[in-house]
């Protein structure tokens, strides 16, 4: 198979840019390479390997179909539950009609605060730095099989496993579009993109109750001839846990979190099945008791939640929803909480399980 120079050019020139952003909020500024300069072969060249970038959660808009009012990222979204999934021990069930859009180039969260760059930086290194063009997975150009990168949009909310199948189907149709069933792509994917990349990789369309035996078949593989992931949770990130404890901000770290500025309150992260799948694998989180011990702790388990008093076993969550609904509908709720939330730490765990298989000998 024939492999480009300029194409693997091209991927090392994103991850450049992302390094480079990733320091801008040093007191420091890092020194930037003149990327014009290093990739100037790699502009002036034709006939790359086409690229499918990923974004991460948070990444894609999220919009109303019936209004056209993008609901995420929005500095006024209209109700604190327009981004609530409904839940149910039926995941695949769990809609609310939000379509994914175009991928977040920029975004402003808050009439307080600028503006945020999130992935502006990158598009424009693809084109104006690296001499891609964009182009639509659904509408490709029809010399879209090079020179052009596409955008996988998806909702950052769903399921992992169900947006690795949908970027099967995407890929698929867009090798028959463009007329090439030998075509490959070079995937950038960031953050949690990264697992839905390497899930698609590993298994391609299949779901999880589908898997074969002697672990992944790679089918997915197929259509990749280089697979860059960049800052991507591969056994998992501890903040997941505190997303669905104490809800979610922009600013994340350590700083503590503020009503004022949580864009996704703990409510609402808890009917996310994705943020489960982010939680640290089996093996790999761990927990600080009263004697400040270190003690290995299983998230993925409810009873564990149980024991902590976290999220829906909180008393005041409980008292919360007592005092909204009522004795007889806030039992019937909780239950309902309870039962969504085991089945969607089951599911996790599988999905962590299915990511760590390795290949038959």
């Amino acid at each position: 198979m024939y492999r480009s120079c300029s194409a693997h050019r091209a991927i090392a020139v994103v991850l450049l840019v992302l390094v480079t952003l990733g320091g801008t909020s040093c007191a420091r500024s890092p020194r930037k390479p003149n990327l014009e300069r290093i990739f100037e072969p790699a502009r002036r060249s034709s006939g790359k390997m086409p690229i499918i970038v990923i974004p991460g959660a948070l990444g894609s808009q999220l919009v109303d179909p019936s209004t056209g009012r993008i609901v995420w990222p929005s500095a006024d979204r209209y109700r604190e539950d327009d981004l609530d999934l409904p839940i149910s021990t039926d995941l695949a069930a769990n809609r609310d009609g939000l379509i994914a859009a175009r991928i977040v180039d920029t975004t402003k969260l808050s009439i307080l605060l600028p503006e945020i760059r999130v992935y502006r930086d990158l598009l424009r290194a693809l084109e104006g730095v690296a001499g891609y063009r964009p182009g639509s997975m659904d509408l490709p150009p029809t010399d879209g099989a090079t020179d052009t990168y596409y955008i996988f949009s998806y909702d950052w909310r769903q399921d992992n496993v169900e947006n690795a199948r949908l970027l099967a189907r995407k890929i698929d149709a867009l090798k028959s579009e463009l007329g090439r069933p030998d075509l490959r792509f070079n995937i950038l994917a960031h953050s949690m993109g990264g697992l839905i990349a390497r899930y698609y990789a590993m298994y391609g369309d299949r779901d999880l109750d589908a898997l074969p035996v002697d672990g992944p078949d790679w089918r997915g593989g197929e259509n990749i001839h280089r697979l860059l992931l960049v800052g991507t949770p591969n056994r998992g990130v501890m903040d997941a846990l505190r997303s669905l404890v104490e809800g979610y901000n922009y600013y994340g770290g350590n700083v503590k979190r503020s009503k004022l500025f949580n864009k996704l309150d703990a409510d609402l992260v808890f009917s996310m099945p994705s943020v489960y799948q982010l939680l640290p694998f089996p093996g790999s989180g761990a927990i600080i008791n009263e004697r400040l011990e270190r003690r290995p702790v299983n998230l993925l388990n409810v009873d564990v939640w149980r024991e902590n008093a976290w999220s829906v076993f909180a008393e005041q969550h409980r008292k919360h929803t007592l005092k909204k609904l009522g004795p007889s509908a806030s039992n019937a709720r909780l239950a309902e909480e309870e039962a969504f939330l085991a089945v969607v730490l089951q599911r996790a765990r599988i999905f962590q399980e299915s990511l760590e298989r390795k290949p038959a000998r």
